[in-house]
Formats: structure tokens, sequence, C-alpha cells
């Protein structure tokens, strides 16, 4: 039970790399649609919460 748990967190930490790339890459262009980044920074704040739940959980099943 617990390698799946790291499994699932390695993927979300993967998926939150990837929305900070895209985010970054969208100022860097100069692309900003408002809209794109109102997304991403609330995929961002989901994945964060689901995360720390996650560790919080598999913290006390241990």
């Amino acid at each position: 039970m617990k390698n799946s748990f790291r499994i699932l967190i390695m993927f979300i930490e993967g998926f939150l790399i990837s929305s900070i790339y895209h985010l970054a890459k969208n100022y860097i262009n100069n692309v900003m649609d408002i809209y794109d980044v109102i997304v991403n920074l609330a995929i961002l704040v989901i994945s964060v919460l689901i995360v720390k739940d996650l560790l919080k959980y598999a913290k006390d099943n241990e």
C-alpha cells in the first residue's frame, strides 16, 4: 500500500512540475492568456492540496 502511495505522489509531483513549466513558458512567450494562467494556478493549488492530504494519510497509516 505504501508503494502505491509513493507512485501516486511521484505522478502528482511530475504533473506539478509540468504545470509549472507550462506556466513559465507562457510568461516567457508573453502569451499570457489570462484564463490559461488562472486554470494552471487552480490546477497547481488543487494538486498541492491533494499531495498534502496524501502525505498526511500516508504518515498516519505507517
